[in-house]
């Protein structure tokens, strides 16, 4: 097993991938994943489109793994936010309130979106309604 498995580096940018490797990875291939080391305080202060999404997946992917804890309505509310970023305003017509079998409405439009590690119909009605909110 090499030294380095399990283990995190931070890239250099100026610098040789190759050369910051060396000496701590073995036979296995490298796996690089793009994370945020540090989060902004405020982060409608980035300029750049490109880096506010990146920021943005970083975050979903934090909260989906669970390395950034959230509350019941921080997930709701950040549900919400990305329901609106996907499908725009609440319409009515096409998120409006039908019942579906088990008597719960509201909120089939969501289903096959994934927002927080163990939803429920619950936090599920909650984004919902939030959902409504946004214009």
């Amino acid at each position: 097993m090499p030294p380095s498995f399990g283990f995190k580096f931070w890239l250099d940018h100026e610098k040789r991938i190759k050369d910051q490797l060396k000496g701590h990875i073995s036979s296995l291939e490298p796996v690089f994943n793009f994370e945020v080391k540090f989060y902004p305080p405020e982060p409608i202060i980035l300029q750049e489109e490109l880096t506010r999404y990146l920021l943005t997946l970083q975050l979903r992917h934090d909260i989906m793994d669970g390395k950034l804890p959230c509350t019941f309505v921080t997930h709701a509310i950040l549900g919400s936010f990305t329901v609106q970023a996907e499908l725009g305003d609440y319409d009515e017509i096409n998120h409006g309130d039908r019942i579906n079998v088990n008597g719960i409405s509201g909120f089939e439009y969501l289903e096959g979106f994934c927002f927080a590690p163990n939803q429920t119909p619950e936090l599920l009605g909650a984004i919902a309604e939030f959902h409504k909110e946004h214009k």
